[in-house]
């Protein structure tokens, strides 16, 4: 009897044990299961988390325009405005992880999750320095193929700058910086006003750096950097002109062509090679553009029910 009411006893529990797997397993189905994903066979669900930069990096980082904030995201290679390439009417969008040695135009920039117009009249990618960074809540980066959701020019990825929604009170920030021969200025603000269903706010900013010759630094307008492991970039292209003696066809060789006079009352020559080069013309290189932006942006929200948001942005920038 006692080996009975043992085996009795386990067999309760058993029959307990599946009773309650079949109803754990009821509550499983029950569940709604939503599955996005490629339908190739064999592709692994690889994807990329978004990274967001935020209110805080922006009071840490103190950017003057957007290029500058995007900078500090792991993810971003180069994000170029005009101050930091070539004095072009043009912006160079951002290029994450240079995917397979991508250009610039594989990675979307967009603003609030729409496109905009192109950034100059020889460039058509959106540059998004238009926008005021006083004026943006947050920045968004796809580090990955996006181009099923996007299309054909976010292959490497999405740069999607988000603006505030609304602001009320006002804010404004200054700051500048000089040294020899060099100075840069930036001020931005933000006013806004809100009410129960919606704002209104008007963002700006305003930028100006002077023009850096490569004369004004000892270590830019030396011209031969031989001396430091490096190269002579001296030229044989001077103000006061030099002349080279070539040799005519079937003319004898009077032991002097090809050989260089530095000037013109020079009475002898030295060998045509770099080392001989007198003039230096790096000086006259830019280091650093001078450039000067400034830019508005005016934006109204408001919510009319819990279906119906109407939503006006405007912008200028010079």
């Amino acid at each position: 009897m006692l080996m009975a009411g043992a085996a009795h006893a386990q067999k309760s529990a058993a029959s307990n044990d599946k009773q309650a797997a079949q109803t754990s397993a009821d509550e499983r189905t029950a569940e709604e299961i939503i599955v996005t994903g490629s339908r190739i066979r064999g592709v692994a669900p690889i994807g990329s988390n978004l990274v967001a930069v935020g209110q805080e990096t922006i009071e840490k980082t103190a950017p003057v325009n957007l290029s500058q904030l995007v900078n500090t995201v792991p993810s971003i290679s180069t994000a170029g405005s005009i101050s930091q390439a070539e004095n072009a009417f043009s912006y160079y969008s951002p290029q994450i992880h240079s995917l397979a040695g991508s250009s610039s135009n594989t990675t979307l920039v967009i603003v609030d999750g729409l496109r905009l117009p192109g950034g100059g009249q020889q460039f058509n990618q959106t540059d998004p320095n238009i926008i005021p960074v006083s004026a943006i809540q947050r920045v968004e980066v796809l580090a990955d193929g996006a181009s099923t959701a996007y299309g054909s020019d976010a292959v490497a990825g999405v740069v999607n700058y988000i603006t505030r929604r609304t602001f009320d009170g006002f804010e404004m920030n200054v700051q500048t910086g000089f040294g020899k021969s060099y100075r840069n200025t930036a001020a931005s603000f933000i006013w806004g006003k809100t009410w129960g269903t919606g704002g209104v706010y008007i963002a700006g900013a305003l930028s100006e750096q002077n023009i850096l010759f490569n004369r004004d630094r000892p270590f830019t307008s030396l011209g031969d950097y031989r001396a430091f492991g490096g190269s002579n970039n001296l030229s044989f292209t001077c103000p006061n002109a030099t002349i080279t003696v070539q040799q005519q066809g079937g003319a004898p060789n009077s032991g002097i062509a090809n050989q260089v006079f530095l000037g013109p009352n020079a009475t002898t020559s030295v060998a045509n090679i770099g080392a001989n080069a007198p003039c230096n013309n790096s000086v006259y290189s830019v280091m650093v553009p001078g450039q000067g932006r400034g830019n508005v942006m005016v934006k109204v929200v408001n919510d009319f029910s819990d279906k119906l948001t109407m939503q006006f942005m405007v912008n200028y920038n010079r």
